[in-house]
């Protein structure tokens, strides 16, 4: 388990894996109340089951209940692990390109995931935003 950050108003970012086996970061916003149920964690891809990415979050200290959304930077098997469509909630956000259209609907992307443009900020909480933008994938 890793500790909360020395100054946990700021925001932080855990790299639970990356790699063919599976590609998932944890964005974890500062809290803006006490409640521990509070929903201040991103995902940054969803490469791991729903099981799976709950055991890595708890061996690093964050409950998947704690889940405000997931940003899938593409749509690969390693990027997005397809039951996910049908466990998210809807209250969890998900949020994709849409240069990425295609491939929604091929790995069932839960049917509330939101589509952003380049130039298009989105707002993930109040103070923190997010600017899309698309850069080449390397196959190197």
């Amino acid at each position: 388990m890793i500790a909360e950050p020395e100054h946990p108003e700021h925001p932080y970012l855990i790299v639970l894996a990356s790699g063919s086996g599976g590609n998932c970061s944890a964005l974890v916003l500062p809290p803006r109340t006490e409640s521990r149920l509070e929903r201040r964690i991103w995902l940054i891809d969803a490469g791991f089951s729903p099981r799976r990415t709950r055991g890595v979050l708890a061996r690093v200290g964050l409950d998947v209940s704690n889940l405000a959304g997931v940003i899938l930077t593409h749509l690969d098997g390693d990027h997005y692990y397809p039951t996910w469509a049908s466990t998210l909630p809807r209250y969890v956000r998900c949020i994709t390109h849409r240069i990425h259209r295609g491939g929604r609907e091929r790995l069932r992307l839960p049917k509330h995931a939101d589509a952003c443009d380049c130039g298009q900020p989105i707002e993930l909480a109040p103070g923190f935003t997010l600017d899309p933008t698309v850069v080449p994938q390397s196959h190197a």
